[in-house]
């Protein structure tokens, strides 16, 4: 029993030092000064002062813009797509295949498209050629969009930004008749899957982790709701008018998530 006792005294022995040592070792730091490198206390009762810095001037912002023209012309895939997910730097996100990545790069390659048809120089041949196989691609794997799986609605973004890039080889192709057909088509089955796509509150969402249902019960996302309305504004600028009743869910939605100080939420969970 000796034995056992001493065994005893020694473990509460050690945990008092441990104990002690650790409440020393606290108010030691307590008493530290805090580094002048940290990250200082951020107060968010009144808006951030912003530092004075000297703005680019208008030659570097033009060296810029031809920069990443040159980036898009050689990032483009040989399909006339953008976007892959092989580069993902580790920072990879839930991606069910094959229909998460086809949403990214139909997104993608809208963007890139619109950037080309804003920025590009008439007389740039490789940026018009960049611009075509774009366009082929998008025209012919556009209408094949749907969403990955019941709970992945990354579509919507393939979706909208689609809607953009259409409205601007809209005013590409002003003097052809066919090819505006076309695109005018396709900007009213964007106008329909957006539609079907819709969360059950209004607006958009990119997941469902509720029920899957047909029309996802996701909840709607600011920023995807403001990114949709941008699109169909800029559609109904060529007299495309997106349908009124979802419209104004989009917007009632977005409304719900305005906070006081006119900043918004992430999503209306």
């Amino acid at each position: 029993m000796s034995g056992a006792s001493d065994w005893f005294q020694a473990v509460v022995l050690v945990a008092t030092a441990i104990a002690t040592s650790a409440s020393v070792m606290a108010q030691e730091a307590a008493q530290v000064e805090p580094s002048p490198t940290r990250l200082q206390e951020l107060d968010f009762s009144k808006p951030p002062v912003l530092p004075n810095v000297d703005a680019p001037h208008s030659e570097a912002i033009e060296q810029a813009i031809h920069r990443g023209i040159g980036f898009l012309v050689a990032d483009q895939n040989p399909n006339g797509s953008w976007g892959s997910p092989t580069n993902t730097k580790d920072l990879n996100i839930y991606a069910p295949v094959p229909g998460a990545h086809h949403a990214f790069r139909t997104a993608t390659t809208s963007l890139c498209l619109s950037a080309l048809i804003e920025c590009a120089d008439e007389d740039d041949e490789a940026a018009q050629a960049a611009i075509e196989k774009g366009e082929a691609w998008l025209v012919e794997y556009l209408p094949r969009l749907r969403r990955a799986d019941g709970t992945a609605i990354y579509n919507v973004w393939g979706h909208l930004y689609s809607i953009e890039a259409l409205v601007h080889l809209h005013n590409r192709h002003a003097d052809d008749s066919e090819k505006i057909a076309q695109i005018r088509s396709l900007i009213q089955q964007q106008y329909d899957m957006l539609r079907r796509f819709e969360s059950v509150d209004g607006g958009w969402g990119y997941y469902d982790f509720r029920y899957q249902a047909k029309r996802p019960t996701s909840s709607s996302i600011s920023f995807v709701g403001g990114a949709a309305l941008v699109a169909m504004h800029q559609a109904k600028s060529i007299g495309i008018d997106p349908p009124q009743d979802v419209v104004d869910r989009a917007v009632a939605a977005i409304e719900r998530q305005q906070k006081p100080d006119f900043t918004y939420l992430y999503g209306e969970y």
